[in-house]
């Protein structure tokens, strides 16, 4: 007779750059063999190998997404972080029209995106815990995840707002988001 698979859980790490903070959650959440790390990164000058051995190095299996974490499937244009030859902090989508001053004048390549509700929603999971750090793209993705309750699916979100940086976002639209996410029952636990 065949041993039932372990549990599946996932951890989606939205903005995952080289996955340089992922160790505090793999002790946060005992990542082993039944953790599944997606590493969600558009900007195509970064090397996935820091990310995929970071996952490998807690016990985990690492999938590295090549996509923006977006609220349809498609192609966008990303701009990068000027002057520190296109693998710095801080991308996010040019549509966004962000104020962030290490964008100003960086570099815009064309990215794939993912319809990142559907995704959340086609995962079979016994839990799934969010890292979100996606430069003010948190804002139409996490109210279209309300929307489409695929939130409900979320237990943890782990998030840095960024809308000091957007034109039509402000503290106030953060707070009320904030308060949205978790009248949903999904744990809302800020970045710094």
């Amino acid at each position: 007779m065949d041993s039932p698979s372990p549990p599946i859980k996932h951890f989606l790490y939205c903005g995952a750059h080289f996955g340089e903070t992922l160790g505090g959650m793999a002790a946060l959440y005992h990542f082993d063999q039944s953790w599944v790390v997606h590493f969600f990164e558009p900007n195509p000058y970064l090397d996935d190998r820091p990310a995929l051995s970071s996952a490998e190095k807690f016990g985990a299996v690492g999938i590295f997404h090549r996509q923006a974490v977006w609220i349809e499937d498609g192609e966008l244009e990303f701009q990068l972080q000027n002057g520190h030859r296109n693998v710095g902090c801080g991308s996010t989508m040019a549509a966004l029209q962000s104020s962030n001053r290490r964008l100003l004048g960086g570099k815009t390549v064309t990215v794939p995106a993912i319809d990142f509700s559907r995704f959340v929603l086609e995962l079979e999971s016994e839990r799934i815990i969010v890292r979100m750090d996606i430069e003010g793209a948190e804002f139409p993705v996490l109210r279209k995840m309300l929307q489409d309750q695929s939130l409900s699916k979320v237990q943890d979100l782990h998030i840095e707002w960024h809308h000091r940086h957007l034109p039509t976002e402000s503290g106030k639209s953060a707070r009320d988001l904030r308060k949205a996410i978790q009248h949903a029952q999904v744990n809302v636990l800020e970045l710094r």
